[in-house]
């Protein structure tokens, strides 16, 4: 029963964890508030938007704000400014990528104490690298920060900001930093997006941005997100099918095992219930009987691991990407109805396969003993 438990409390933890970071509260942690829908161009429209971008002095998603509002469509995507400055601290010059200029503040997510940068020398950064640094919440830290002259040209002052909190954003490929709603005076790097709202309407909205760009280049949310992380959403698809394959095949051999010594060590008991008259069919009821309830033993077990050390695994893992305060997301039909499918199956077919066998014994067992 250990076997089985041991690969019930892997299937939940690889598919559950699998689950929380393929999901729309993940993507929080990239800087991603809300996804009511998504674009996914060829290279064909994404040169088309490129050369509109030179000739127009705009960035992608304004030239989409563009469309949507020109044909009347209730939908559109939060923007926000961006530039760059490093952090001077411990004697080294740390990379971010800042955001200003956004109305959206507010939906970033923060660690718990931390508030909302509003004035021009106050900010947010992300949490891991402020702690290496041994940052906290209220500090002055020192930047050296991209920023515009009054001829829009790129220069480099020294500030000193106000840290008023943390975000809580996974700095494994870049840090970032939230500049306070008054700030102004950043390079003007470009735009990024931080929701992509349908304003009314649904699925019809979404129809019809269907409608302008094409169904192929357009995703409802689970797509959008899919597309997203689609890094992250195909490494998992391999581990979720590699794990499986290999519990699955675990599975059936320790349950032919089981199988074969069962019916070993009771094979005098077998024998003697078919001189009493017992039929088949109960014998074989008794043993699917007793397979299943190990399995959902195990089951049981698994679940009861998995849902006491996950939160502790999941947040190592977490951590690798340089994430703080996840927390571990459990899928009910993942939990309640796929593995538990997935085990029962491992574990009655060849139960089942194996029935026949049971035919064999006979009362000469008996007369062997």
């Amino acid at each position: 029963m250990a076997g089985y438990a041991i690969g019930v409390s892997v299937l939940l933890l690889v598919f559950n964890i699998a689950g929380s970071v393929i999901n729309v509260r993940f993507a929080k942690y990239y800087g991603i508030n809300r996804m009511d829908f998504y674009l996914s161009f060829n290279r064909q429209m994404t040169r088309e938007y490129d050369n509109r971008e030179l000739q127009e002095g705009k960035d992608f998603w304004e030239l989409i704000n563009e469309d949507l509002e020109k044909n009347d469509i209730p939908a559109h995507a939060e923007l926000y400014q961006y530039t760059m400055f490093k952090l001077i601290v411990d004697g080294q010059e740390l990379e971010y990528d800042v955001r200003f200029e956004s109305n959206e503040n507010e939906k970033f997510q923060f660690t718990k104490g931390s508030r909302v940068p509003v004035l021009a020398n106050e900010v947010a950064i992300t949490e891991y690298t402020a702690k290496q640094h041994g940052i906290g919440i209220g500090d002055v830290i020192t930047v050296d920060m991209c920023e515009e002259d009054e001829e829009g040209n790129l220069i480099v002052v020294r500030k000193e900001l106000v840290v008023t909190g943390f975000l809580l954003e996974a700095e494994m490929n870049t840090r970032s930093a939230l500049m306070g709603s008054e700030y102004h005076d950043g390079y003007h790097a470009g735009h990024g997006w931080s929701s992509l709202v349908i304003d009314e309407g649904g699925e019809k909205t979404l129809d019809r941005i269907r409608d302008l760009y094409g169904e192929e280049y357009v995703l409802d949310e689970r797509e959008g997100i899919l597309d997203f992380m689609s890094e992250y959403a195909g490494l998992f698809d391999i581990l979720k099918v590699v794990m499986a394959v290999t519990v699955i095949f675990i599975t059936v051999l320790m349950t032919v095992l089981y199988t074969n010594i069962f019916r070993f060590e009771e094979r005098s008991d077998i024998a003697l219930l078919h001189m009493l008259g017992t039929s088949d069919r109960k014998i074989a009821l008794w043993q699917v009987l007793r397979m299943t309830f190990l399995a959902l033993i195990a089951l049981g077990i698994g679940t009861l691991l998995v849902n006491t050390l996950g939160q502790l695994l999941s947040g190592v893992l977490f951590e690798y990407v340089r994430i703080y305060g996840y927390k571990f997301i459990w899928l009910p039909k993942v939990t309640l109805v796929y593995i538990p499918l997935i085990v029962l199956g491992s574990v009655l077919i060849p139960t089942i396969l194996k029935l026949h066998e049971l035919k064999k014994i006979s009362l000469s067992d008996i007369a062997e003993e």
